[in-house]
């Protein structure tokens, strides 16, 4: 495999990624089967791989930005210990996606500028 396609280890073609359709009409299998069958984890290549979780991770910083904001804009406050008090979740997020509350509280404050 290289980081930009992938092997369809069943006919020997390259994709970036090998697609359901491909192994249902082509081979008349499940993404599920082809994994098992020949131990993979991902059937997608690695360069595509990285570019998603990219996405997927500046979404849920979007996200959790926008939801402190809120949050503060309905008079919550920025004080850590009463964060974790009424929206514990926030927290999680937050050391989650920025390491620490203290970081997400920061992006929000670079945003909001």
């Amino acid at each position: 495999m290289s980081n930009d396609k992938v092997k369809c280890l069943l006919c020997g073609k390259y994709y970036a990624t090998i697609s359901w359709s491909h192994l249902k009409y082509v081979h008349g299998m499940s993404v599920q089967e082809y994994k098992e069958q020949f131990g993979l984890d991902f059937v997608t290549a690695k360069s595509l791989r990285k570019r998603h979780s990219e996405i997927r991770t500046k979404l849920t910083k979007e996200m959790l930005i926008k939801e402190i904001h809120t949050y503060v804009k309905s008079g919550g406050s920025l004080f850590s210990t009463e964060i974790s008090k009424e929206n514990d979740h926030i927290v999680k997020a937050s050391i989650r996606c920025f390491g620490s509350l203290k970081n997400a509280l920061e992006s929000l404050a670079t945003n909001t500028k």
